[in-house]
């Protein structure tokens, strides 16, 4: 009878120089790609040998900065065995269009992080101005008040202090 090794979690993560916390999380994460290289259940789960192809690629993958969405739709593309390699590899024009499409809404974002900072700017010098106009019609306010307060002998005014 032939046994297949199986690894545990802690051992996955020294065998991928990893910590066993980001491990865990790629193997929750993309759980729907790893569940058919588990053993068991539970604190007895275990992962067969075919799970380090799977997980190598999320590395590669994560290392290079893709997001989850990306990863996972390359999981599912096909599977474990997918390799991102030079012009041989035959989904090719997806990855490029999907790289694209990254990259555009990156712009994008980027050009709103770039707005909303000129817009917060704008927003400063309001409010300064404000304050400023504020100041201004308090120290203006003062002084007409001073000046009808010497101009009516019989003044029974509430005068504002200044």
């Amino acid at each position: 009878m032939d046994y297949e090794k199986v690894y545990s979690l802690t051992a996955i993560a020294d065998k991928l120089g990893r910590s066993r916390s980001s491990v865990y999380d790629w193997l929750h994460t993309y759980k729907e790609f790893v569940e058919p290289h588990t053993v068991g259940k539970g604190r007895t789960k275990k992962y067969k040998e075919s799970i380090f192809p799977v997980l190598s690629l999320i590395e590669d993958l994560k290392a290079e900065g893709h997001p989850n969405d990306y990863i996972r739709a390359l999981l599912a593309s096909e599977g474990h065995d997918i390799v991102v390699e030079g012009e041989t590899n035959e989904n090719a024009p997806v990855l490029t269009q999907l790289t694209e499409a990254y990259k555009t809404i990156l712009t994008k974002v980027e050009t709103l992080e770039s707005q909303n900072e000129d817009l917060a700017r704008q927003n400063e010098k309001m409010a300064n101005a404000m304050q400023a106009m504020a100041e201004d019609n308090t120290t203006n306010g003062c002084r007409l008040m001073k000046k009808k307060k010497q101009s009516v002998k019989n003044d029974n005014l509430n005068v504002i202090k200044c």
